[in-house]
C-alpha cells in the first residue's frame, strides 16, 4: 500500500513532539512508499535496502538506508536524491 507521508502522519506511524515543531525520529523496514531501487556508486552493484528513517522538523523528511556487499553502507536522502557512505 502506497501512502503520503501526510497519511503516515495521520494514522500514527509518524509522531510529534509536544513543542509541535520537532518530530521523533522513526525507523521502520515497511514505509508504505518504496524505497528506490539503487546501485552501489563504487561498483554498480544493486544495494539492499535496510531500513528508512522518517524525521525532521517541517517539512518531514526521508532517509533511506542501503548496503553493498563490497562497499559498505549507505545513505540515500530522499529530498536532495543524494547517496552518500554513512556509519549508521
Amino acid at each position: 500500500m502506497v501512502r503520503s507521508l501526510s497519511q503516515m502522519w495521520e494514522t500514527g506511524l509518524l509522531s510529534q513532539t509536544s513543542r509541535g515543531a520537532t518530530r521523533a525520529a522513526r525507523f521502520t523496514s515497511e514505509p508504505g512508499i518504496q524505497a528506490p531501487l539503487l546501485l552501489c556508486p563504487t561498483c554498480a552493484d544493486a544495494l539492499i535496502y535496510r531500513h528508512t528513517m522518517f524525521s525532521g522538523v517541517r517539512p518531514l523528511e526521508r532517509w533511506d538506508y542501503f548496503t553493498c556487499v563490497t562497499h559498505g553502507r549507505f545513505e540515500y536522502r530522499e529530498r536532495t536524491h543524494r547517496l552518500r557512505p554513512t556509519d549508521l
